[in-house]
Order: C-alpha cells, then structure tokens, then sequence
C-alpha cells in the first residue's frame, strides 16, 4: 500500500556499449594517406586517422589530458624532463604489443621533412632527448621548461614492426607506399571492429560485412 505522499522508485535503465557493429561517419572531401604522419593538410584524412591511430594523450573538452596510449606520465619539478609509461595492455591488431620503440620510430620519421608536421614543430622536437628506458617507459628531456610541451604528445603512433623497413623518404611518394601505410591503419582499424577495408581507389564496396564505401567525396562505412 502506498500512501499519497509516497512515490514508487523507478531506476532508469541505461543502454550498456556493446562490442561489434558498424561506425559510420560523413566527411566532406577525399581521404588517401591513412597515416597520421601526413594527414595535417586533408582534413578527410585527419578525420579517418584520428579514429584509427592512438596518440600518447589526448585532451578533452575542458582541454585537460587524458591517457590514451600512456597510462600515467611524470614531469620533474623543474619542468624539463617528462617519463611517460605506456599502457600494459595495449597491442597493435596482430597481438604485437605497443612499445617505446613504435614511439620512437613514430617521432623519428616526424622529425623528418618528409613528415607534414610544420618546420617549427619538428625544430622543438629536434630539441628533445628521448630515451627508451624499457618496452613501456620512455623519457623526453628538454633543454628549458616548456609548459605546452605535453600539447605535442598527441601525434599517432604507427606500428614499427610493419612499417619500419620503409624509409622516410618512400612514406607518400607513390601509390605503393600509401596503400602499405593504408595496410597498417586497415587491420588496426578491423581488431577494432570498425570493419574497414582498403579504400584508397574510388570505387565502391559493397557494405554487407561492413566494408567502406567512398563516392562522390563522402566516406561510408
């Protein structure tokens, strides 16, 4: 019996995420080069990359760090040496382990001119010792206290043991070396059930496993 004054409790049932299904996004324009390293001047590739390449943090909407790749990061007290220690679970879509040397591959080629990056953010780099102290633990030194500095830790990762045999200056200069990086982002992007394929033509896919359709500048997966 209830009385007047007293209200029944109703507990909102919220809708729990579920692994699998289909991610589909719009962009405006083409994308070609899944690869974050030269995604900075077509925003279709920057949008396509964002979602398949982890970064070392990444900012909310407060513009507060947040662990992606990094599960915690130290800096000294002042202010020039910063450890950052990677995420013990965290593996590449073959099993392979995400380690500080994928990093360190990764800022190698970005400090290279060959890299999209602009001559200012590769002149900092240039500035910055990294050290790799074991698989999951790596050390960047910089010359004098940069409070921005952990601004620049959000480039993509890419996988070393995939794409470590290709030089700097082979990463976008034919149609080859796209397709390898476009490779690499695929089966990441497949372990992450986003049912990507390799979409670097223009012609269209057929959708019934998931499969990417691009026509007429949009992308459909």
């Amino acid at each position: 019996v209830l009385l007047l004054t007293q209200q029944p409790s109703v507990s909102p049932i919220l809708p729990e995420p579920a692994s699998g299904g289909i991610y589909t996004e719009a962009l405006v324009g083409s994308f070609g080069r899944l690869n974050p390293l030269l995604d900075l001047n077509n925003p279709a590739d920057r949008d396509v990359d964002r979602l398949l390449f982890s970064s070392l943090l990444k900012f909310d909407a407060r513009g507060v760090p947040q662990p992606d790749l990094a599960v915690s990061w130290g800096v000294s007290a002042d202010g020039t040496i910063y450890n950052v220690t990677l995420r013990g679970n965290a593996n590449w879509h073959d099993g392979t382990p995400v380690t500080s040397d994928d990093v360190l591959y990764t800022l190698e080629l970005l400090r290279t001119q060959y890299s999209a990056y602009s001559p200012d953010v590769r002149t900092l780099w240039d500035g910055v010792q990294i050290t790799r102290l074991n698989e999951k633990n790596i050390k960047f030194v910089l010359t004098e206290p940069f409070v921005p500095f952990l601004d620049y830790l959000t480039f993509g990762i890419l996988p070393k043991h995939l794409l470590g045999t290709i030089s700097p200056d082979q990463m976008g200069s034919s149609e080859d070396r796209t397709v390898a990086f476009g490779v690499a982002a695929h089966e990441i992007a497949k372990q992450a059930t986003l049912g990507f394929q390799d979409a670097l033509d223009d012609t269209r896919r057929d959708r019934a496993d998931g499969t990417i359709a691009k026509e007429d500048g949009a992308l459909l997966i």
